[in-house]
């Protein structure tokens, strides 16, 4: 069965999407502005796990001190993946 991509992997196929983007007229400026919008999201990720205000979600009354520690590390660690 065809993936549809003509047998390109992912990274071909985001180069010339890429490539068909800057070819526009404002296709830089667009470009940019997605990488930006990228950027700003894994910010925004990186600071939620180091803040971990996940926290608030959670019921963690009934757990150890160090099992606290180790859920809130793992929260941490799937936020910053």
């Amino acid at each position: 069965m065809g993936t549809g991509n003509g047998g390109k992997g992912s990274n071909a196929t985001t180069q010339d999407l890429t490539a068909r983007l800057l070819a526009l007229p404002f296709g830089p400026i667009l470009v940019t502005l997605v990488g930006l919008a990228v950027v700003g999201g894994g910010l925004f990720l990186l600071y939620r796990a180091y803040s971990a205000t996940f926290q608030k979600h959670l019921d963690l009354t009934r757990l150890s001190a160090r099992g606290r520690d180790a859920i809130v590390s793992l929260g941490r660690a799937g936020y910053a993946a």
